[in-house]
């Protein structure tokens, strides 16, 4: 390790496994190859059936001595993303942590660039994202850069309790892939929420903001985030697939109660559409396409996107932003 680097906080950077074997090389690969040096390898597997703890165990072997410290977590079963996310915090000691999933890979500036912007600030920062490419499978070079400084999570609110007002209402308001936080953070929001199997960022974020903590934002591409059929969020048969099923519950149950009469009306109808059309398509019953339509042009039937409509036409804007104060989960 340089000595110019000893004094430099330690990071945590925790990979998140799950039958991960034919990706998992490049991801570790890519925090080995980061700049910054004072990095704290954890692995949390979350019972895998194919080779990813093998190769876990090789690589680490050979690629201990780059690392501060390393870890190997087991699972007995398994568990679910935020519980696996949550063994591997619960064994981090280093001040920042990042997580990544075993099919992504960091740029090898990553850390650096957003510690440099977090130590920029005359303020303390705790949470950071960034932007990412996506590409799919091995190819690289068909990558496309996301551009989430323009999206109004980032551009309109200016500290934590209006981010929190956007993230009631818009789900995936965060790059999640990209981001890295203190631990003191993690700890003070309680972890992610294990009650949602597959969803384990849209609840932590919102309860970042809902504590008063901005996240910001460094315009720079810093992740790659790897598409391909295994990919959780991959579920191109489906009109609602698993991870758009654990959102609307989460907003059902987290976020409806906080929202005034009529958004609260929105999400409700919205909620109980998805459970018809997850209803029709587990079964395979008929009239999916007419809850599909009902589904997607919401602007028709939704008494929300109804009222949001009728105030357009008056020539005036919804805002949310009078609901700021006394919110909370």
């Amino acid at each position: 390790m340089d000595s110019e680097q000893i004094d430099l906080p330690l990071v945590s950077i925790i990979v998140i496994t799950y039958n991960s074997a034919k990706y998992l090389v490049d991801t570790l690969e890519s925090i080995k190859d980061q700049t910054y040096k004072r990095i704290e390898l954890i692995i949390s597997d979350d019972f895998s059936s194919d080779d990813t703890i093998s190769i876990c165990q090789n690589w680490v072997a050979q690629n201990a001595e780059r690392f501060v410290n390393t870890n190997i977590i087991l699972a007995e079963r398994n568990t679910g993303i935020p519980a696996n996310c949550n063994r591997g915090a619960n064994k981090a000691t280093g001040e920042w942590l990042k997580f990544i999933a075993g099919d992504d890979f960091l740029a090898n500036t990553y850390i650096e660039v957003l510690l440099e912007n977090a130590a920029a600030k005359d303020f303390p920062v705790n949470i950071l994202c960034c932007n990412h490419f996506t590409f799919w499978n091995n190819d690289v070079s068909k990558k496309k850069r996301s551009c989430y400084e323009k999206t109004q999570y980032f551009t309109e609110p200016t500290n934590g309790g209006e981010q929190f007002q956007t993230a009631l209402r818009i789900a995936g308001t965060v790059p999640a892939i990209t981001a890295m936080f203190r631990k003191s953070i993690f700890d003070k929001v309680g972890g992610f929420d294990e009650e949602f199997k597959i969803l384990e960022d849209y609840p932590f974020f919102l309860r970042v903001n809902q504590v008063g903590e901005k996240i910001y934002f460094v315009t720079d591409c810093l992740v790659y985030y790897r598409r391909h059929d295994s990919n959780a969020t991959r579920k191109q048969s489906l009109i609602i697939g698993p991870v758009l099923e654990n959102v609307f519950d989460f907003r059902y149950k987290y976020c409806s109660p906080l929202l005034p009469p009529i958004e609260r009306a929105g999400l409700k109808y919205e909620y109980r559409i998805s459970r018809l059309i997850l209803l029709v398509q587990r079964k395979s019953l008929p009239f999916l396409a007419i809850w599909k339509f009902i589904y997607e042009y919401q602007f028709l039937f939704n008494p929300f996107f109804i009222y949001r409509n009728l105030v357009r036409i008056t020539g005036k804007k919804y805002k949310f932003y009078k609901y700021l104060y006394n919110q909370s989960l």
